[in-house]
């Protein structure tokens, strides 16, 4: 019995040890495990970010793309507009050169009227003398009478005129709406360059993500195995703790069975005692007491 309950407390000592290696194992397992889980997440925070980023790269490419389109199709009809108004200021020159050949016209109404601008302008303010100032007004006299006698083909000069700016406005902000293709076309095309470079750092950082998961999956089937063995040899230590318990409990009961059965036998030694009138002992008194107090 002595043997059994050695090699009982040996085997406990025994799980003891395992178990506290096995619980030393575990924690660490579980660090490196926990470690990996921490990381897997982190490079799914930064996959998502990323897939946001390429989608609003997409959305701005194609906002811009959209654009582009909307300025072509203005610029196309701003340069319609122009050729219609060069066929149109065509048509307005030949009769202009119709007219002035037919009127004896040799200069623009406007740079007449132009020139009066100056000469009054030069009357008014500066210091002339009579003379000359009878000769500008002479010479302003001549180019209103010249002017009046081109009202007759005034019209189809101003009007030359008039589409010759609508033209140049119009080349203007074809040449600007051009430009302005040329910029949104620019930005649409590197948005779409950005966007392919992170695409493919996506599939980067997916190949990471995918080691992560694997690195925990393998700390995760390390944890569960080795938390069973733990398990397994807890449940060993309760089990033999239970036996020692028993055997603890069953030596008990076997003392107080002896102690019981020797002071049954010294209750019967002190009565033979009493019965032959021999003389009682203080101990003799003493299995009295006890026998008194059961």
């Amino acid at each position: 019995m002595k043997n059994d309950k050695k090699g009982l407390f040996v085997k406990l000592e025994k799980y003891k040890k395992e178990v506290s290696e096995l619980k030393t194992q575990l924690n660490q397992i579980n660090e490196q495990k926990e470690n990996w889980f921490g990381k897997k997440e982190s490079i799914g925070n930064e996959i998502s970010d990323v897939v946001e980023k390429v989608k609003s790269l997409k959305d701005e490419r194609n906002n811009l793309t959209r654009s582009v389109r909307r300025e072509k199709q203005r610029r196309n009809h701003l340069n319609s507009l122009v050729g219609e108004k060069i066929e149109e200021i065509k048509k307005v020159n030949r009769e202009k050169i119709e007219l002035s050949k037919k009127y004896k016209i040799e200069s623009d109404p406007s740079s007449i009227k132009s020139k009066i601008k100056i000469l009054e302008t030069k009357v008014e303010t500066e210091v002339i003398s009579f003379e000359k100032e009878k000769k500008i007004m002479k010479e302003i006299n001549g180019l209103k009478k010249k002017l009046e006698s081109m009202k007759v083909v005034g019209v189809v000069f101003e009007k030359s005129k008039r589409i010759s700016d609508e033209i140049d406005k119009l080349k203007k902000d074809a040449e600007a709406s051009h430009k302005n293709i040329q910029k949104m076309a620019d930005e649409s095309q590197k948005r779409h360059e950005e966007m392919l470079v992170i695409s493919k750092r996506i599939d980067e950082i997916k190949n990471t993500e995918e080691d992560a998961y694997k690195k925990f999956f393998e700390f995760k089937q390390k944890f569960s195995d080795i938390n069973n063995d733990l398990k397994k040899n807890l449940d060993e230590m309760n089990k033999i703790k239970i036996d020692l318990d028993r055997e603890r409990l069953s030596n008990k009961e076997k003392r107080e069975k002896e102690k019981k059965e020797k002071l049954k036998e010294k209750e019967l030694s002190v009565e033979e005692k009493i019965k032959k009138r021999q003389k009682i002992t203080t101990e003799d008194l003493l299995v009295f007491q006890k026998e008194g107090k059961e």
